[in-house]
């Protein structure tokens, strides 16, 4: 789908996607960090 970056997961090591990720940004209600929905920007290298 355009505008959709989807990451698989459960790679070992430094190719761990969680390294990308804000962990202090959590769901105000529960508390629990927030991996489903994130903004992205991606640029070429």
């Amino acid at each position: 789908m355009p505008g959709i970056v989807s990451v698989p997961h459960g790679w070992p090591g430094k190719a761990n996607v969680n390294l990308l990720t804000d962990m202090d940004v959590r769901d105000p209600i529960t508390g629990y960090p927030d991996f489903k929905a994130l903004l992205c920007k991606i640029e070429a290298i």
